[in-house]
């Protein structure tokens, strides 16, 4: 299943079709669960340039991909580089 997702990304990006939330976040859990770390890395850069490196959902899920990859400065950085904390991404740290 994660690796459909990824395949399917993969589809979305060369197709032009205008990414979200929904799909950051879900290609997020699927590089994880997968152990696909550049991957996850190569998607996080293009999340800030595409404007969703603010978006409390998608922060949250490289947040939690980074500290679970034990990589805590790297999630550090995602949390203060939030402008609005809420509570969910506060828990996730």
């Amino acid at each position: 299943m994660f690796l459909d997702v990824l395949q399917f990304f993969r589809y979305m990006l060369h197709s032009g079709v205008a990414l979200d939330e929904f799909s950051f976040t879900s290609i997020c859990r699927s590089c994880l669960a997968l152990g696909a770390f550049g991957n996850g890395l190569v998607v996080h850069c293009l999340v800030i340039k595409s404007g969703f490196g603010g978006n409390a959902f998608v922060v949250n899920g490289y947040a939690k991909a980074y500290d679970k990859c034990h990589f805590l400065r790297e999630s550090l950085k995602v949390f203060v580089d939030v402008e609005h904390k809420d509570i969910v991404l506060v828990n996730s740290i």
